[in-house]
């Protein structure tokens, strides 16, 4: 049960750290050329968030690989890894889509 609470949080992080990457103009009045306040932004509320629910997915994906013999419910152990697994795997796109060279 702690996993799926766990995996809940995750995904309610990343739902708030896009929606407020999306209006931070709106929210914070941060414009897009803005290099101070957009660094700013990014480090004090989008990365913690962000870093946030790719920990939790982790944990999630730990706790789950280590006790999967143990979780007899098969949807309480698919479907947080699957979850987990997405959010990990769109955090592993968001890094490589940031360091690409753009040709």
């Amino acid at each position: 049960m702690i996993d799926i609470i766990l995996i809940g949080v995750a995904i309610l992080s990343l739902l708030i750290a896009l929606i407020l990457n999306y209006y931070r103009f709106q929210f914070f009045g941060v414009h897009e050329g803005d290099a101070a306040n957009n660094f700013s932004f990014n480090v004090s509320i989008f990365i913690p968030l962000v870093l946030l629910s790719v920990l939790l997915s982790l944990i999630v994906n730990y706790r789950i690989s280590t006790n999967w013999k143990m979780r007899t419910i098969l949807w309480m152990k698919l479907i947080p890894l699957i979850i987990s697994c997405l959010i990990i795997l769109l955090f592993i796109f968001q890094i490589i889509r940031i360091f690409r060279v753009s040709e």
